[in-house]
Order: C-alpha cells, then sequence, then structure tokens
C-alpha cells in the first residue's frame, strides 16, 4: 500500500511539474536618474525577488553629480562596437537555483543641448561564465526634437538566454558619426536600465524541494 501512495504522488507530482510556467516581469530596474526610493545611482531600484542586482559600473562615460545620468557627448563616443571602450557594466544573478529566462534589457535615455541628434547605437555583450559574447545590438529611437528627462526614449535589445545562474552584461554605446552628427554641444544621458525576463515562481521551486522529498522516500523504501 505505502509502495503504491508513493507512486501516485510521485506521478502527480510529475504531471504538476509539467504543468510550472515562470513568471515573468521586470528582473531589475537602475534609475540612474535618481528619482525614485534608491539615492545611490549604482544600485537597482527595483529588483525580483529570487535575483540578486550588482552595481553598475563605468568606463570611458560619465556620472553627473546633479542629475545622476550616465552621459557623453556624442563627439566623444567611439564610431562602432569595435575597439569600443564606452560602455556600462553590472551582473545579474540568481539567490539561488537559475533565473529561467532574460529576455530583453531596455534603456530610457535623453539629449541635452542643442544641435544635430545623433543615432546613439546599442550593443549589448553578457558573459556568462566563458567570456564576453555579443548578443544584440538597436538603435535609438531618432527624434526630430531633444527629448525631456520626463519623456525619454527608449532602446531595447532582445537577448533570450536561459537558464541562466550568473550573467555580466556591457552595455556599449556609440554613435555611427554621421554627418553633422558630431557637435560638442549635444549630450547622450541614459536615464533608465530594465532588464526583462522570467525566474521560476515560488510554487514552482516549492514543487521541486517536494520532488527531491519523494525520490528520498522511494530509495529509503526500497532499501
Amino acid at each position: 500500500m505505502t509502495k503504491h501512495v508513493q507512486t501516485i504522488t510521485l506521478t502527480a507530482l510529475c504531471i504538476a511539474l509539467m504543468s510550472v510556467t515562470a513568471q515573468a516581469g521586470v528582473l531589475a530596474f537602475y534609475d540612474n536618474a535618481d528619482e525614485g526610493t534608491q539615492s545611490d545611482w549604482k544600485k537597482a531600484e527595483i529588483v525580483e525577488v529570487g535575483v540578486v542586482a550588482g552595481d553598475l559600473s563605468l568606463n570611458g562615460l560619465n556620472i553627473s553629480s546633479g542629475s545622476d545620468t550616465i552621459w557623453q557627448r556624442p563627439s566623444n563616443l567611439d564610431t562602432s562596437t569595435g575597439d569600443n571602450n564606452d560602455y556600462t557594466q553590472f551582473t545579474i544573478s540568481a539567490a539561488s537555483g537559475t533565473i529561467a529566462q532574460i529576455d530583453s534589457i531596455t534603456f530610457g535615455h535623453y539629449y541635452t543641448g542643442s544641435g544635430t541628434l545623433p543615432t546613439i547605437h546599442w550593443d549589448v555583450q553578457v558573459d556568462t561564465g566563458s567570456g564576453f559574447v555579443d548578443v544584440g545590438s538597436a538603435p535609438d529611437a531618432t527624434s526630430t526634437a531633444v527629448p525631456s528627462p520626463e519623456e525619454p526614449e527608449f532602446a531595447t535589445v532582445s537577448l533570450g538566454l536561459t537558464d541562466v545562474s550568473s550573467a555580466t552584461f556591457r552595455v556599449y554605446v556609440y554613435d555611427d558619426g554621421g554627418a553633422g552628427e558630431n557637435s560638442s554641444s549635444i549630450f547622450t544621458r541614459t536615464k533608465t536600465f530594465q532588464v526583462n525576463g522570467q525566474v521560476p515562481e515560488p510554487a514552482s521551486m516549492a514543487l521541486f524541494g517536494l520532488g527531491g522529498l519523494v525520490m528520498g522516500l522511494r530509495r529509503r523504501a526500497r532499501g
């Protein structure tokens, strides 16, 4: 009878595990403009349960002490991703187990100054343990007027990373160097970083733990 009950329990558990879904949403949100509850520009403003979001670090870019935006003159940016030293770096990792999926990164940015607006490009590299590799790129939404801090433009880079325990990102920014774009009077300012993805739901993790318990009981019964 005991073995029969264990078999039924294990079968029901397997069915439940097959129907497990991951919870989609924002894994981490960084507000460089210092408008939320987190006053330190390096820290994530919002972090999903089960996710650890590391601090931002800069290479070749600047942080504004007044507005806490990451900025640079397009005229000082590299004109391609090759030999590019202008990037923001941070690490997203799982508190335990794995992050089911990292879908995309969205950047909110705006310009200050006057002149011909540049077309800023974003290129993302990620290191999940075997070195940095290119995972995606996107240009910003070219506008005819300077967007304000209250209404930033957004650029999204799709990633499609699955079963990640830890991922270090380098978000490169560059200007394609189009005619008239390299004005020293224009500044590009990054306001937000948002990492989107999916993590296992707490109930799902509990089911996996229960599965391990049932398997242990079966081994004990056979012994």
